[in-house]
């Protein structure tokens, strides 16, 4: 079997969805043809506009094996100013509810068409993006199957659009990463007898901690938290779309005698550069967080939300919002905690 896979970009770019596309071609790789087709980006800013100089240090080769995965990069091409704002920002985007903005490859949608041709199934990964409705409309003409990994974002403006809902209705199977998402969907016209459930694509083997003792041991006296002070975990790119203020809202909430940290984990943004490694954070934190809970990272509920009263820091937007000017934590057990906490 053949599959062509279609996503905005490729590992090494972090990202939920592009490392559980990757993970997917490599797994189905070992018995299947795998091919990809994404941009040569690296970072979401360089969807619009080239980065500095001193931050190209990494060069993307246009055609590159991932162990047995073919995977072909293409430049992004950006649309004629005048263009841009008025038919696809005003026109589409904003009167049509049809997100086609961007970012966009001309080089890879011709390519598109003709690697249709000999694909058996057509993958397309992350909505919104445009590069699904071009892949759709391809293998519609060549009479192949589609699969959709959408990675629903639920209420985000760019995801609740009936474009793509249309997209997804017309795909002959959806691949939800969670019984939540599903669910969701499904409760959205979309028919739950073609969505499947898959999980978050993460290979928990990778993470199992090592030392744990010792490095609660250390990071508890790091942040001075008492031996009874309960870790919560938050393990991902700490952008608003993701759900962080809804935490913070909840901490907001809470009863000051509930002792418990709350851990912001994962790279910085945008560059995704900090003092922990984003691995180094991941380990660690699905660590605490599988002790602390008794199940592992896949876990969910609302009950630690209510417990949540310790913050750990590490964006310059995050600090500020939550009225920190110093180092990565801040303690909001009371009134003299956080004053102290603001004045470093």
């Amino acid at each position: 079997m053949k599959v062509l896979h279609l996503i905005q970009r490729y590992p090494p770019a972090l990202g939920g969805s592009e490392t559980w596309c990757r993970e997917v071609c490599r797994h189905l790789a070992k018995t299947a043809e795998m091919k990809v087709l994404t941009l040569d980006v690296l970072e979401e800013e360089e969807f619009w506009r080239d980065p500095p100089v001193e931050q190209c240090t990494i060069r993307l080769g246009r055609l590159d094996w991932d162990g047995r995965v073919l995977v072909r990069r293409y430049p992004r091409s950006l649309p004629i100013h005048s263009i841009y704002h008025s038919l696809l920002k005003v026109v589409l985007d904003g009167w049509l509810q049809i997100y086609f903005y961007g970012p966009h490859s001309v080089e890879m949608y011709r390519r598109v068409f003709s690697e249709v041709r000999t694909a058996d199934v057509v993958h397309l990964h992350t909505v919104p993006y445009p590069h699904n409705v071009l892949g759709y409309l391809a293998a519609r003409f060549r009479g192949k199957r589609v699969v959709i990994t959408p990675h629903f974002h639920p209420g985000h403006p760019h995801y609740e659009r009936w474009s793509n809902y249309w997209l997804l209705k017309h795909c002959d199977a959806v691949i939800a990463v969670s019984e939540y998402e599903r669910n969701y969907l499904a409760s959205k016209g979309i028919d739950a007898r073609r969505i499947v459930t898959s999980g978050n694509g993460v290979q928990v083997e990778a993470y199992r901690p090592t030392d744990l003792a010792r490095f609660k041991a250390e990071l508890w006296r790091a942040h001075d938290l008492s031996a009874h002070t309960r870790a919560i975990v938050f393990l991902g790119r700490k952008l608003e779309y993701k759900g962080i203020a809804t935490l913070v809202e909840a901490r907001k909430r809470l009863q000051p005698e509930r002792d418990a940290a709350l851990f912001l984990a994962g790279p910085r943004e945008p560059r995704h550069r900090g003092a922990l490694r984003a691995d180094r954070c991941a380990r660690a934190s699905l660590g605490v967080a599988r002790e602390q809970s008794g199940r592992d990272h896949r876990g969910h509920g609302a009950e630690p939300l209510r417990e949540c009263l310790k913050l750990l820091l590490t964006d310059e937007s995050l600090r500020t919002a939550m009225g920190g000017k110093g180092h990565a934590f801040i303690c909001e057990q009371d009134t003299q905690a956080r004053a102290a906490a603001r004045a470093r």
